[in-house]
């Protein structure tokens, strides 16, 4: 009987140290790869692997925690400035509440196109503007307060300068 309950004894020891082995996690490498594509109109980039401990919120949401992949995507890169040779112009003020000023120095350009977007690319607002020595009036007081897009374009449909604003209470 002796011998029974000192096998009983042994066996619950060897199981619980088996047991407390199992719920150790050991530290471990994690390997991530990932790359950058970019052009002059966008760009996109990916990760395999990688421990996340931020949120991305451009383009979706990540939380904390191991991510086996991410896409991002960004529709453009930077801001263009016009081509002094075709339009010279200011945009302002920035950043802006209520009315927001393209005042147009000097064209080579008959007619402009101002449209304005959102970070994401949706489309705000698109009008035309004759681009002799004008200074356009922008009413931009219904926007939500965030950053925008101005595009410039002439009148053939080319960008011809890009700027970016930030729209207040």
């Amino acid at each position: 009987m002796k011998n029974i309950s000192k096998n009983i004894l042994l066996l619950a020891f060897l199981l619980s140290i088996n047991i407390a082995e199992a719920q150790f996690v050991a530290p471990q490498s994690i390997n991530a790869a990932g790359n950058l594509f970019s052009q002059t109109n966008g760009s996109m980039y990916y990760t395999l692997g990688d421990l996340a401990i931020f949120t991305l919120s451009n383009s979706g949401s990540i939380g904390q925690g191991f991510i086996a992949s991410t896409t991002a995507f960004s529709s453009v890169l930077s801001v263009q400035e016009p081509d002094k040779a075709l339009i010279n112009l200011k945009v302002y003020p920035n950043p802006v509440a209520d009315l927001l000023y393209v005042e147009i120095l000097e064209s080579t350009v008959d007619f402009v196109q101002i449209v304005i977007s959102t970070t994401d690319g949706k489309m705000i607002s698109s009008e035309k503007y004759a681009a002799f020595n004008n200074k356009i009036i922008i009413n931009i007081s219904k926007f939500n307060p965030a950053a925008y897009f101005i595009h410039i374009k002439d009148s053939i449909g080319q960008i011809i300068g890009t700027y970016k604003i930030i729209k207040n209470h």
